[in-house]
């Protein structure tokens, strides 16, 4: 039962980092060459899903674990 436990909160987390991966791939490596694109991709994209991250973490709330997290993420 407790082997159970484990495995299943160890699915969670790997799921949740495969989610972390998956936005990082989609969307942390656009390139462009008008300069304005990257900043409204930064300002609107990458940085409120990063300061939404760092706030969950500030309130005890872990992304990749908790249904919690990747729901807000999502």
């Amino acid at each position: 039962m407790m082997l159970a436990s484990i495995n299943a909160a160890k699915d969670m987390y790997e799921k949740g980092l495969e989610e972390m991966k998956e936005f990082n791939k989609e969307y942390g490596d656009f390139y462009s060459p008008i300069a304005k694109d990257m900043q409204w991709t930064n300002d609107h994209v990458i940085q409120p899903m990063r300061d939404a991250i760092n706030s969950m973490y500030e309130n005890g709330i872990d992304p990749l674990r908790s249904k919690e997290g990747r729901g807000l993420l999502a």
